[in-house]
């Protein structure tokens, strides 16, 4: 008996740890939203882990931060009133989080909205992301769209934008 309460009183400690891990998860996804949204790519690149890699819909993925940075910049100088939602951030590990969330941006003038994922890291001390995916939703604008539609307030960190298709 005296086991199970010492086990019980431990995984109850645990909690607040996983809890206080995903804050900083949050934090530094605000952080690198705001970045992107303010088209400031080389910001954004700091939250990159070195060997992150994204996977853009229709492209072979970017791997390493470089690649990724030079791709968020042209994407930052293409798209206009970037927009992210992060609708969930959960552990998937003692330095892991997952983040779903979704996205909206005008690209030449057609509303372009979806969703993304994002596998966040702890590098050191600091939250680093270390894989990126998303996609845009059916009918929405760009090159692949019908008319674009309009953009709900949303997000997705790396967005879309010039080099996405």
């Amino acid at each position: 008996m005296r086991n199970i309460i010492v086990a019980t009183l431990l995984c109850g400690l645990a909690v607040p740890a996983f809890a206080q891990d995903v804050s900083g998860a949050r934090e530094a996804s605000a952080k690198f939203a705001a970045a992107l949204s303010s088209g400031d790519a080389q910001t954004a690149a700091s939250f990159l882990a070195d060997d992150a890699v994204a996977l853009p819909p229709g492209r072979p993925p970017l791997n390493g931060k470089a690649d990724i940075q030079r791709f968020l910049g042209n994407m930052t100088r293409a798209v206009k009133n970037l927009k992210y939602t992060t609708d969930d951030v959960k552990p998937i590990g003692d330095t892991t989080a997952r983040e779903v969330g979704t996205f909206a941006f005008k690209l030449q003038d057609k509303d372009v909205d979806g969703k993304y994922l994002l596998i966040w890291t702890k590098v050191g001390g600091d939250w680093k992301v270390s894989a990126d995916m998303w996609n845009r939703d059916a009918g929405s604008g760009g090159k692949n769209g019908r008319n674009g539609r309009n953009g709900r307030p949303g997000a997705g960190k790396a967005g879309g934008g010039a080099d996405e298709e």
